[in-house]
């Protein structure tokens, strides 16, 4: 992707005062430069070849089967800005993928699956540009190897199976692209005489990044940042030199209030709980961001949602925790005040899971694999460069180095094949998640769904029962199982059941036509006695 020459005509980094990273080793050619992008392609299809055929589940039903918003192509404007109840609304980019792919096939799962993939491959070829474009700014003779072992890594690891496997989460891929996309574009801009254009395809992909998800917002500090550290060694030269480029990408971050203003599917994602503070919210990000690190480190196991975590009440709970994430915020920040290089990956990962991280409660999940989807790329460059340093220090380096990287990369591999497998049936992601995380009220209820739904009602009501034990304030499962009840021939109690929930939320629209479906049964039973 990237068509600049290895060597620059003017100095690399001439800032004395930034340090570079580590050599590799060798500075002889590297022979991976023509070869990195088709081995990067050949491990995402590998990777995710199994999950094509996958069904739909979770919230694809709603984002995807029920959403009419994605159905018609024109006019485009029902499209990028759908009504604020649809689960597309403020996120046009996500909306637009989402109804190409129905254009191209309806409601095939095939399709978005396919489109997922291609989106994840792209994305990891973006990378593998940013990466070679950083470290041989950094002077690296073997950057371009670097590059594809940090790349490879991240593409293929199956922490990453929640955003690519998942239909839904086309949102997080499709941002993701366009969020290394804006990095790129704007490396690009370094060495070119072309500045200008490569610095407004920077902004455009900002701009395009913030459209798919939020979580984008969160690039013009980033950029600045990674500029700082990397490109000037000094804020004031960099917001001089590239003052209207900042501006810009500042531009593109009003798209979030804009989305939280008009769409009140996001909006009640965020909005604080009355049941837990913002001051418990942090200390629960504690224990859920050092998790992201075990699983970045040891990916087992792995669940599509953790709606259960548990709320600590206070520090005591959780201060190892809070002591081992919060040095390494200090860390970061000590890092980028004194414009240390490596303090970008400690930034990268912080300032991009803030937004669902830090201070803002979001009710419905706390933790979700899928927000390591960018962050990841910090743990697997970190992990790179510092086997690298180590390797300098043995004989033979560079081959010990690269059968490690080929046995890592092939391992994960076939962790996200193997991964893959549980998206295979609905009932099998759910049975999955109950085995890793049996109090997951969300999980048992949506395992009894599926039971109702392939004609098993029997079998469906325990887990309902279990559903309602962990979570007496949802009335989902009370509702589901008093359908269940109907489908048994047990008509009053199924109307007793859905009344208790009436009487909790008198105009709830599904409640009210669920009592009305169960009374229409239990009348059709009459008649056919």
């Amino acid at each position: 992707m990237d068509r600049i020459p290895v060597a620059s005509p003017r100095p690399i980094n001439d800032n004395p005062r930034m340090p570079g990273v580590p050599p590799l080793g060798s500075s002889a050619p590297s022979p991976w430069r023509r070869l990195a992008p088709i081995l990067l392609v050949a491990i995402v299809s590998l990777s995710y070849f199994n999950a094509i055929n996958n069904p739909f589940v979770f919230d694809d039903n709603m984002v995807i089967l029920e959403n009419p918003a994605i159905r018609s192509l024109w006019p485009i404007g029902n499209v990028l800005f759908p009504p604020g109840s649809s689960f597309t609304a403020g996120r046009p980019m996500t909306g637009l993928s989402l109804a190409i792919n129905y254009a191209i096939d309806g409601t095939n799962p095939r399709g978005y699956h396919l489109g997922n993939l291609v989106l994840h491959a792209m994305a990891a070829l973006t990378l593998l540009g940013v990466l070679r474009l950083t470290l041989r700014r950094l002077d690296h003779p073997q950057a371009d190897g670097a590059a594809l072992a940090a790349a490879a890594i991240w593409a293929a690891h199956p922490m990453l199976t929640e955003s690519v496997t998942y239909a839904t989460n086309r949102s997080e891929v499709l941002m993701g692209l366009f969020f290394l996309l804006t990095f790129y574009t704007f490396l690009r801009s370094l060495d070119s005489p072309k500045s200008r254009r490569w610095l407004t395809l920077s902004v455009a992909s900002a701009l395009a990044a913030c459209a798919a998800k939020e979580v984008a917002t969160m690039l013009t500090p980033l950029v600045l940042i990674f500029d700082v550290l990397i490109v000037t060694g000094s804020w004031k030269q960099s917001l001089k030199q590239r003052r209207w480029f900042y501006v810009g990408l500042a531009c593109t971050a009003m798209l979030l209030p804009a989305t939280l203003l008009t769409s009140s599917a996001q909006t009640k994602n965020v909005l604080h709980s009355q049941t837990i503070s913002s001051w418990q919210y942090l200390l629960m990000q504690s224990r859920v961001i050092t998790r992201y690190l075990q699983l970045a480190v040891w990916p087992n196991p792995l669940v599509i949602t953790y709606t259960d975590w548990p709320v600590p009440r206070s520090i005591l709970q959780v201060w190892p925790w809070m002591v081992f994430i919060g040095g390494l915020v200090v860390a970061t920040f000590i890092g980028v005040a004194r414009r240390r290089a490596w303090a970008v990956l400690g930034a990268w990962f912080f300032m991009i899971l803030a937004p669902t991280s830090s201070i803002l409660p979001i009710v419905i999940e706390p933790a979700g694999e899928r927000r390591m989807y960018l962050p990841l790329i910090a743990a697997a460059v970190g992990a790179v460069l510092l086997f690298a340093r180590w390797l300098r220090k043995i004989p033979r380096g560079e081959a010990v180095g690269l059968g490690a990287a080929s046995v890592v990369v092939l391992l994960l591999m076939l962790a996200t094949v193997w991964r893959n497998e549980d998206y295979s049936s609905v009932l099998m992601i759910w049975s999955d998640a109950i085995n890793k995380r049996p109090n997951n009220a969300v999980a048992h209820y949506s395992k009894g769904a599926e039971l109702v739904r392939l004609g098993n009602p029997i079998d469906a009501l325990p887990e309902f029962d279990e559903a309602i034990r962990l979570d007496p304030n949802d009335l989902d499962a009370p509702v589901a199982r008093g359908l269940a009840l109907s489908r048994l021939g047990r008509h009053d109690e199924a109307i007793a059941a859905i009344r208790a929930a009436l009487q909790r939320d008198p105009k709830n629209p599904y409640i009210l036509a669920a009592l009305a479906d169960v009374q229409d049964r239990k009348k059709s039973a009459g008649a056919a006695h």
